[in-house]
């Protein structure tokens, strides 16, 4: 599982909230980006899921101003679902904020996003990409575009060295490229990719080239549960007035 956050509001809680994370990830040294880490410092209780990772450093570059002057903040993350984690740390460290997330799912689950108003992501589809030097070309081109998140996985665990690419994509410009790919115009969008994904996700690509493909329909959606995160709700809610 992989998922991308988006840590939203004022520039005096993003910034420190940013520094807040290296200096977490630096006083560990081997898993030093475990999110138990995390969870360690904000004293919270061992039943919330922390056994994932984030993938790095924050740095400046991953914190950009909105239109309307609040801070954005990217973080990525592997293994687990961490939403409870985030609504904890929320509560304790960074009252006046709210998170956004991609989720790209596992074990066939779709992906999902909480992003209704699609600020951060803005797709119909994503897509997890594991190519190796076997790829066929044709289908490595297609692939890598749109791209979000990319890395090399180690060689020491893989005998295979591997390029990663995790992206997301509007229907219509991934149907115009999968049709490079199988030449069915008469299918619509959605029946030419799930023709294209029932193939990619057979034994023969893994074996023969050494490729794992998925393609997820994106579903935007709020769970039940949600907390307040407006500075004057969440006043409210501390007082018990809401819940």
């Amino acid at each position: 599982m992989f998922t991308v956050y988006y840590f939203e509001g004022p520039g005096y809680e993003i910034f420190p909230l940013r520094t807040r994370f290296n200096d977490i990830f630096h006083q560990w040294g081997g898993g030093r980006y475990w999110l138990g880490n995390i969870l360690h410092a904000l004293r919270g209780p061992q039943d919330i899921w922390h056994d994932g990772y984030v993938r790095g450093d924050i740095r400046p570059a991953d914190c950009h101003q909105l239109r309307n002057g609040k801070w954005a903040m990217r973080v990525e993350v592997t293994d687990g679902d961490c939403r409870s984690l985030w609504d904890l740390m929320i509560r304790k460290w960074v009252p006046h904020c709210r998170y956004y997330y991609l989720v790209y799912g596992e074990n066939g689950a779709d992906a999902e996003t909480n992003d209704l108003k699609k600020n951060y992501f803005f797709g119909d589809y994503a897509v997890f990409a594991k190519l190796s030097d076997r790829t066929p070309e044709k289908l490595r081109r297609v692939l890598r575009q749109h791209t979000v998140h990319f890395r090399r996985t180690d060689v020491t665990n893989d005998f295979y060295d591997y390029d990663v690419h995790y992206s997301y994509w509007q229907k219509e410009n991934l149907r115009q490229q999968l049709l490079t790919l199988i030449p069915c115009p008469e299918l619509s969008a959605d029946e030419l990719i799930d023709l294209v994904s029932s193939k990619l996700i057979g034994p023969a690509i893994r074996l023969d080239f050494e490729t794992r493909v998925r393609i997820y329909r994106i579903h935007y959606l709020v769970r039940d549960g949600q907390k307040y995160f407006m500075p004057a709700l969440e006043a409210l809610r501390k007082e018990g007035r809401i819940h």
